[in-house]
This record gives C-alpha cells, sequence and structure tokens, in this order.
C-alpha cells in the first residue's frame, strides 16, 4: 500500500517549497496551503493549492480530511505546530514536523502517528553519522558532531529554535557516557582553531532529545553535540535569549526573543546579514573487525533551506511507499529514510558546497580534551 496524496502547510515557505517541488517532481499529488496565495508551482498537473487559515478549525479539518500525510512548514512553529498536529492524529493521518517543536512533552506522551527529526537540525545532522556508523563500523567509542556558521532561517525560525533550545527536552552543558547523561564543563573563554571553520570557534555543549535518540541507535559510548560560535559576543546573546526561553510561557518568550532580534539588527548592521555558510561536522571514532578507525564528516551549505526541503521530500517520499515505517508515537525521519539518500546528498549540492566523508587517522582528530575542563 502507498499514500498518495500530500498536504504541505506552508508550501511557498523557506522550506516548504523546496519540499513540495521536490514531492512534485516525484511525481506525488501535492494539496499546498497557506494564508497567501503562492504560483510556483502551477505548471505542475499533479499540484493543487488552497488557501487556509489553521487558526479556523474547520478549513484546517478539511483540509486534513483530503490529505494522506500532512506536512507541517508553518513558522513559528510554536505557535501551529500542536494545533496542526492535534488535528492531523484527530484524523489518523500522519503527522509530518521538520523540526521538533510540535513535541514539547515526552516521547511517551504522543499519540499518532507523528514523524519528527527530518530537517537540517535535528535531522540531516543525525542521519549522516547515523548511516556512517552502521556502513563502517562494528562498535563506536566516540561519536562527536558539530555545528555552526550562519544558516540565514526566517525570523518565526529563529524563534522556534531558541524555544527548541530552551525547552525540558534540552540539556545544556552536557554529554552522553554509556546512556546516562553527565555534565560537561568547557572553557568558553577560549577560542580553538578546527578543521571546518576558517574562523577559530567558542564550543558550547549540549543534549537534546534527537542526540539522545542517535545514541541509542548506534551504541556510542560517548555521545557529544558541540555548537560553534566565531565569537563571545554572538555566544552571549543567544544565551541572553534562551534565559527568556526558559523564563516565561512560550507565546510571552516568543515576542521578547523576536523583539530582542530585531533590536539586535537594528543596533548592529552586520547582524544576519552575513553571507550564509553554514557547517555541519562530525567524527566517529570506534571499531570495525577488530581495527581502531575513525571517519570524519563535513557539509558546508550555502543554502541550508535547500537541502532541509530536500531532505525532508526524500523521508516522505519513504514514508508514502511504506507507510507501515511510521508507527503510533513519535517516529524520527533520520531513521526512516533509505540509507541509500547518503549517496544522493552530493548531487543536490550548489556550487561552493560539499560534502566530504572520510577516514583519517585517528591522530587527526579533533582533540576535544582540549577544551573540556
Amino acid at each position: 500500500m502507498s499514500l498518495n496524496t500530500i498536504g504541505i502547510l506552508g508550501c511557498g515557505g523557506h522550506i516548504g517549497k523546496y519540499a513540495t517541488e521536490k514531492l512534485l517532481r516525484l511525481g506525488f499529488q501535492v494539496l499546498g496551503a497557506q494564508r497567501n496565495s503562492v504560483t510556483y508551482f502551477d505548471d505542475y498537473k499533479n499540484y493543487s493549492f488552497t488557501n487556509i487559515d489553521v487558526m479556523d478549525k474547520g478549513q484546517l479539518d478539511g483540509f486534513v480530511e483530503k490529505c494522506d500525510i500532512v506536512i507541517n512548514c508553518i513558522s513559528p512553529s510554536h505557535l501551529y505546530g500542536k494545533i496542526v498536529k492535534d488535528a492531523v492524529c484527530k484524523k489518523d493521518k500522519i503527522y509530518i514536523d521538520p523540526s521538533d517543536m510540535s513535541f514539547e512533552q515526552e516521547e511517551r506522551n504522543v499519540t499518532g502517528k507523528c514523524v519528527t527529526s527530518c530537517g537540517y537540525i535535528p535531522g540531516i545532522s543525525e542521519f549522516l553519522p547515523y548511516i556512517v556508523a552502521h556502513k563502517q563500523f562494528d562498535k563506536i567509542r566516540r561519536t562527536v558532531i558539530y555545528q555552526g556558521g550562519f544558516d540565514g532561517c526566517s525570523p518565526g525560525a529563529f524563534v522556534d529554535m531558541i524555544l527548541g533550545a530552551a525547552n525540558k527536552n534540552l540539556f545544556g552543558d552536557s554529554y552522553i557516557l554509556h546512556g546516562n547523561i553527565c555534565p560537561l564543563s568547557i572553557n568558553i573563554k577560549k577560542t580553538y582553531e578546527t578543521p571546518f571553520s576558517k574562523n577559530k570557534v567558542i564550543f558550547k555543549p549540549l543534549i537534546n532529545r534527537d542526540t539522545i535518540r542517535l545514541q541509542k541507535k548506534i551504541g556510542s559510548d560517548q555521545q557529544y553535540f558541540f555548537c560553534a560560535y566565531d565569537n563571545m559576543e554572538t555566544l552571549r546573546f543567544f544565551m541572553k535569549l534562551l534565559i527568556e526561553g526558559s523564563r516565561y510561557e512560550s507565546n510571552v518568550a516568543a515576542e521578547n526573543i523576536k523583539r530582542k532580534l530585531y533590536e539586535r539588527i537594528e543596533q548592529d548592521e552586520t547582524f544576519g546579514k552575513e553571507e550564509v555558510g553554514a557547517y555541519l561536522f562530525f567524527e566517529l571514532i570506534g571499531e570495525k573487525s577488530g581495527y581502531e578507525k575513525c571517519i570524519s564528516g563535513k557539509l558546508f551549505l550555502k543554502n541550508v533551506n535547500r537541502l532541509c526541503g530536500n531532505f525532508l521530500g526524500e523521508v516522505v517520499k519513504e514514508i508514502a511507499m511504506s507507510p507501515g515505517k511510521v508507527l503510533s508515537g513519535l517516529n524520527y525521519g533520520f531513521e526512516i529514510l533509505n540509507p541509500e539518500y547518503l549517496e544522493k546528498i552530493s548531487t543536490e549540492l550548489e556550487n561552493g558546497e560539499y560534502m566530504k566523508i572520510n577516514e583519517i587517522p585517528i591522530k587527526n582528530k579533533i582533540a576535544i580534551e582540549e577544551f573540556i575542563r
């Protein structure tokens, strides 16, 4: 059995437009929807569009009824995610959110068939080490993931990112050791050279639900995730926003974060105006047939939204063709996606972007011991 009609809320948005085009090219019937009309896809015979206000229950229910799968690309997700998720699950349809803002409760409390972790972070950031771990190793001793740069996300997505980092499913200054979340102290007054950034960076560790899931699936003895910042001023700004996100209810916090964001943009002409360049870097250290090895991977993007939308489209394709892969509760896109997509990613990159995955000498790994206090 396959599912043919895919609804995309926010089909003309930063990520939605790329996911929509991908699914249309793959031949699926796509029903696009959002408040404002879009004409990008009018030439596709397998595309139709409807204007919708998701706050209108009748309109939302009517839209969901026509779909087998509903993708929520509306931003900010903290305002609309739960509303859409509940409507989709009530109709017993599959709900897909490229972020994880729709699932603020614990995993065991999620009802319906829901899929998260199918965007950039979370999503691609878990998919790459997940597939490499299964292909290249028998045993993983250490997994380290780094992300940084400027991804050019929308203000709504920026607010979602901060609120997501401030919720109870994220553990700051932590890492995973043998399945347990442990405190991790970093010297944030020092900068470090890395193989993935032209600037020295400051590291800030964190563990979220997706990191925990990845560790369980690959069985890594040690699991680290670091955000890399180019300077202390940027790190301080993000930390202040995280405090706002944790201090108030989400709606109030969102308004405060948005206000502080625009204030920062007005005060600093360069903030948010940088050339888009986002990097994702990982190292896996473990064993294969008794041989110790280290695999490093680097993904550099100038258009995060494009690859995020394509990745989302690939996850949805896999679900549409094999809906039995989605079970009741919370599912993770990086587990569902066909491993062969790893080889396709390079074909979806543009000039100046690249992905490199190769074995390196153990001695050349990043010595995280240098910045862990």
